[in-house]
């Protein structure tokens, strides 16, 4: 058996018992690829020869702190093909048809969607998001197709004090006021839509306002929403620059920032509407956090840890991630990811932007009250205007 004090895995863990469907907690990405797709037989003996590199992928949850192996362990109930359309299109849900997420095996599925003739297949990673966050889910998909395993990381001793948590409380006040959508008791539709630019568009935008691409990401996303006096939880690593990444953690905090109702015109208003967002506050989050997570006293950091995400408090996530280097299926080249985002309970809308090679693709899952299309087409067009308004001017 493995202990894991990991306060956000527990938290996910505890929302099974909050979604209406178990599907929920599930995220992932979709890898696409050219050609013709393999057999699936033939891909469950490549994955064979790496599951051991990651032996957490054959461990399941009992309780909230202790993993353990399945005894029944069977790559063939994990590593599966699926006829139907791509899953940019459909919700996790879609993707665990005729197959729901079973309490007592691991929680992951890799779904093969063969495509047809040479047109191009995708490859579907989904997992519990108690498993691990979207970094990890990543070096997981890297070494499980293919690539090398890193050695775990040596163990560390917590020190015993509260002193990290006080540049939180603000935003954990802040969250104790503002209303979000109450969890939901019955079964609803889930939407999901996706929609790519070039990563080119934000990259210019940023440099040339003196923000980041996450400022710029949000002002879009502010625009693209339209809510007055929206604020949105926003995901932040807390992974030291030795941290050695094993696959199987979930190593990040939440901050509270208010999303901008309109499109901002020159660089000082980007700054302006996105300050909250800035390199220093992100910086101090990031710290603060990781100190929480590391250093502070247990039962204090894990009620911290539990009130930004608590179900009925934040409506709206807006998380990113970024594929540094180029992936691959056991030598074929992935030629474009996508992400696949979940819906904590309670929320109402849920986005997560991917970074891969030149292209950065954002796909946003609704509840029923957000339309993701429409979402997606006007963070996009958002993108182009401050592109056209602070680069091309």
């Amino acid at each position: 058996m493995v202990s894991r004090r990991d306060v956000m895995a527990q938290n996910f863990l505890t929302f099974d018992e909050l979604v209406p469907d178990p599907g929920d907690l599930y995220f992932g990405f979709a890898l696409h690829m050219r050609g013709r797709a393999p057999a699936v037989d033939w891909l469950r003996e490549q994955i064979a020869v790496q599951v051991p590199h990651l032996p957490a992928l054959t461990h399941r949850p009992r309780g909230q702190e202790v993993w353990e192996p399945d005894p029944d362990f069977d790559l063939a109930h994990h590593v599966r093909e699926l006829a139907g359309p791509e899953p940019a299109a459909h919700p996790v849900r879609t993707l665990l048809d005729g197959c729901p997420p079973d309490p007592d095996r691991p929680r992951w599925r890799l779904l093969l969607l063969p495509g047809t003739g040479e047109d191009g297949w995708t490859l579907a990673y989904i997992t519990h998001h108690a498993v691990q966050d979207a970094i990890g889910a990543v070096h997981t998909l890297r070494v499980l197709l293919g690539g090398t395993a890193s050695p775990a990381p040596p163990a560390r001793a917590r020190r015993r004090s509260p002193a990290g948590v006080l540049p939180l409380l603000p935003d954990v006040l802040r969250a104790f006021s503002t209303n979000g959508a109450p969890p939901e008791t019955s079964v609803r539709r889930r939407v999901l839509a996706s929609r790519s630019v070039g990563l080119k568009c934000l990259t210019e935008t940023a440099r040339s306002a003196g923000v980041t691409v996450n400022q710029v990401h949000l002002a879009a996303m502010g625009a693209a929403i339209g809510r007055t006096g929206q604020w949105a939880l926003v995901p932040v690593q807390t992974r030291r620059p030795e941290h050695t990444e094993t696959g199987f953690e979930n190593r990040f905090g939440l901050m509270r920032v208010p999303l901008p109702t309109a499109l901002p015109r020159s660089a000082k208003e980007l700054r302006s509407a996105t300050a909250a967002a800035g390199r220093r506050r992100v910086d101090r989050h990031h710290h603060a956090l990781r100190r929480l997570l590391e250093d502070s006293a247990g039962p204090i950091a894990d009620w911290m840890l539990r009130q930004l995400p608590a179900p009925g408090r934040s409506a709206l996530t807006v998380s990113n991630v970024r594929v540094d280097h180029p992936m691959s299926v056991f030598g074929t080249p992935v030629d474009r990811v996508e992400t696949i985002p979940f819906m904590p309970p309670g929320h109402d809308c849920f986005s997560l932007l991917a970074t891969y090679g030149d292209q950065a693709s954002l796909s946003v899952l609704s509840s029923g009250r957000t339309d993701p299309e429409e979402v997606c087409r006007r963070w996009a067009e958002g993108v182009a205007e401050l592109h056209g308004a602070l680069v091309e001017r």
